[in-house]
């Protein structure tokens, strides 16, 4: 009922209010909620800076669908300008079994690779290529999959 009525009556103090949430949030170490309040306020920018250190340690407690929703959010352009997020994003897509558009993103991050530091451009290829041997790894199991249901 608060956050409606704050709505109507100052909607142009919202976001505002959810960036300061983000800040107050990450300087008490929560970062999740930090993440949360930066994408209320449409700071997306603010939200890939939080994001990129903690979407692989994040989704690798078990709250995948959490990271991939942060990651979904944020814009198209905006992922593209940032590599390491790309291959994150496809990581997790992976294990959703969504393989193209895990593919796609990897590739786009590939041509954003002459733009890094040259230590994190081998970091980022040695994750390009992990991530693209489970994919192919995945896309064969399928194949099989599908091979033994068409036999039986």
């Amino acid at each position: 009922m608060l956050r409606r009525r704050l709505q109507q009556a100052e909607p142009l103090l919202v976001p505002e209010l959810h960036e300061r949430a983000s800040l107050w949030y990450e300087r008490h170490d929560l970062p999740l909620e930090a993440v949360q309040h930066a994408l209320a306020a449409s700071d997306f920018g603010r939200a890939a800076d939080l994001i990129e250190p903690i979407a692989l340690s994040v989704a690798y407690q078990g709250q995948i669908y959490t990271v991939l929703g942060w990651l979904g959010v944020l814009p198209e352009a905006l992922m593209h300008t940032r590599p390491f997020l790309c291959v994150y994003y496809a990581r997790l897509l992976m294990f959703t079994n969504q393989l193209e558009t895990a593919e796609e993103l990897l590739q786009q991050a590939e041509r954003r690779i002459q733009e890094l530091p040259a230590e994190q451009t081998q970091t980022l290829l040695g994750w390009v290529l992990s991530t693209r041997t489970g994919i192919a790894g995945l896309a064969c199991q399928c194949f099989s999959d599908e091979k033994r249901r068409r036999t039986k």
